[in-house]
């Protein structure tokens, strides 16, 4: 993703941050929000998440949502629609900054 974004988006390098751990992409939504948080990126500004078309509706919807409540107990940022089919805009929440041992499915 990180060259699709660079070569065909024109986004630099050195902006795009990489959520290293998770196996998936919901997974990723759920741990994005501290590496971002922690690299001083603006809690009230949105990021982009990048994923494959047929995977962002489930990303950014409803369903994943409660599964964050249920197994994390918290929301880590507010998924809206991105400006295409393979992007969304997420403000991440600074709860998502503190780790929850006893919550964290250890999905990493």
């Amino acid at each position: 993703m990180k060259r699709l974004l660079v070569s065909t988006y024109g986004v630099p390098a050195d902006r795009i941050l990489i959520e290293p751990h998770a196996r998936h992409t919901t997974t990723n939504l759920r741990d994005c929000a501290h590496p971002l948080l922690a690299a001083g990126v603006p809690s009230d500004r949105p990021a982009f998440v990048v994923s494959d078309p047929r995977t962002i509706p489930y990303t950014g919807g409803k369903e994943l949502a409660q599964r964050n409540l249920a197994e994390r107990r918290i929301q880590p940022g507010a998924p809206m629609p991105g400006p295409d089919e393979s992007r969304l805009r997420v403000v991440p929440d600074p709860i998502a900054f503190q780790v929850d041992a006893a919550a964290d499915p250890l999905d990493r």
